[in-house]
């Protein structure tokens, strides 16, 4: 009893000395008055600063959710599997097959997915989602943005509707939906890490490229799939990685929703794509402009410009009788906006004005002379045509009696060769006369090379009298020649 006494007070004793050392040499140098804290003078502050104290309230800035279950469920069925097999051009004539995603964009069976996984395919297999398989048609494929439209005949399928694609935010979530590497029906996650990407992946002088770049995962077989935002909507095309491995290495580029529903609307209307252009060749206001015109910096070339900023596409040729030379359009200009929608680079300006058509009417703002200037411009296709086919110029396929579109990047691997393919012939018209026929691949005009369009027309324009077309056929041995005789 007396030790327990003792103990008793020896702990009271010590917690008294312990009381009046923390009293008088700890805790008054260490007060924080709260009041003060909570309005900070512009002294140094202390490590017990509210900021450092842990109490402080967070401020939530995120308002999408972070659960994906209920987007990743309804995207789920939209999405198909596809399987192309494609006629090899080797002297055996074997076949190839490539794989990819689409996506289902309407109930009646029309597919979305990227211009590569089917190009040149004699056959499409479709899967669905739930294993149901279907063959597939090709209503329309676009080469300048990589995208193609086919179709299964059913009804009552799932579908994705488009969200708006304009409004996605830096640091968005997203999903990124289709079958890669053989593994069906695969959602992976994240965020939006960039806009407006230029990746000069497409070749096509017409081509547009203004890609939606995330941290999703995704590889080889995800091509033509689904990026969706976290309601389910459609927001992109999942098309390209850029890699040194050949599998995924953290970036992904997608098509913007709005770019493709314009694509797709003008494959289902029309079979192809009907692409207004401004008619002006252009560069963007970089440090290779600088350098080019002689300018350390540049920022001296923006100010030389007239620009408040480094930024625009800046204009080195306006085409003849086009839109834009009929607008007052010239050399040396620098457009920094269409339709009030800024144009820091040419991936956004191919990007708005490639949503329009021929016979859109945009509104270019441009700086000529160091001045800001506004002009409507009537947007032309590359046979000076607009979509109701209101001639505007005669051009010298419309006299010649053909179509024809420039040999994609993979056209031009296989065959070996550049060249321009004959997609249309007019009855009755000099080439049809000549008895040139649909497919022929031309690769000169009187013993001259062209390899695109715009080369086979100028040649075209400037040749008198008997005109000498050369190239081939691609499933025919040798080279074949026709003799137009052009008044």
């Amino acid at each position: 009893m007396k030790n327990t006494l003792q103990l008793i007070l020896a702990s009271l004793l010590g917690a008294l000395i312990g009381v009046v050392v923390y009293s008088n040499f700890i805790a008054k140098p260490q007060q924080v008055i709260v009041k003060e804290v909570a309005q900070p003078s512009t002294s140094q502050v202390g490590i017990n600063d509210i900021m450092f104290s842990g109490t402080l309230q967070r401020n939530y800035r995120a308002s999408t959710p972070n659960d994906f279950t209920a987007a990743a469920n309804y995207a789920l069925p939209a999405v198909v599997s596809i399987k192309a097999i494609q006629q090899t051009n080797d002297r055996w004539g074997s076949l190839s097959r490539s794989s990819g995603s689409g996506v289902i964009v309407s109930a009646d069976g029309y597919i979305v997915t990227n211009n590569h996984v089917i190009e040149n395919a004699k056959e499409i297999n479709i899967t669905l989602n739930d294993n149901r398989q279907y063959d597939a048609r090709v209503i329309g494929t676009d080469p300048t943005t990589d995208l193609a439209l086919v179709k299964v005949t059913e009804t009552e399928l799932p579908f994705l509707t488009f969200g708006n694609s304009d409004s996605l935010q830096i640091g968005e979530w997203v999903m990124a939906v289709g079958n890669p590497l053989g593994l069906q029906s695969t959602v992976t996650a994240g965020i939006v890490s960039a806009k407006g990407r230029d990746l000069n992946l497409i070749s096509d002088q017409y081509r547009i490229e203004a890609f939606i770049q995330t941290d999703a995962a995704v590889n080889p077989g995800n091509s033509g799939g689904a990026l969706i935002n976290t309601n389910g909507e459609l927001i992109g095309i999942n098309t390209a990685i850029v890699t040194l491995s050949g599998k995924y290495e953290g970036y992904s580029f997608a098509i913007p929703g709005i770019l493709a529903q314009k694509v797709i609307s003008d494959l289902r209307e029309y079979g192809a794509v009907q692409r207004g252009l401004l008619g002006v060749q252009i560069r963007n206001v970089d440090m290779g402009l600088a350098q080019d015109l002689n300018f350390r910096r540049v920022t001296d070339l923006a100010e030389n410009l007239g620009l408040e900023n480094a930024e625009g596409v800046f204009v080195y040729g306006v085409n003849p009788k086009s839109g834009a030379e009929e607008a007052g359009l010239v050399s040396g200009d620098v457009i920094v906006a269409v339709n009030g929608i800024k144009t820091p680079t040419i991936s956004v300006l191919q990007d708005q004005i490639g949503r329009m058509r021929p016979g859109d009417l945009v509104e270019v703002e441009y700086v000529h002379d160091q001045k800001k200037v506004k002009s409507k411009i009537l947007l032309k296709n590359m046979n000076a045509r607009v979509v109701n086919n209101t001639l505007v110029e005669s051009s010298i396929f419309d006299e010649m009696g053909i179509t024809v579109k420039d040999l994609s990047d993979s056209e031009k691997k296989r065959l070996g060769k550049d060249g321009i393919r004959v997609t249309e012939i007019e009855a009755g018209s000099p080439i049809s006369r000549a008895n040139m026929q649909k497919e022929y691949v031309i690769t000169g005009v009187n013993g001259a090379k062209v390899s695109n369009a715009e080369e086979l027309k100028i040649a075209l324009q400037n040749a008198e009298g008997l005109v000498s077309i050369d190239g081939f056929y691609e499933f025919a041995k040798g080279e074949y020649t026709y003799q137009i005789w052009k008044n």
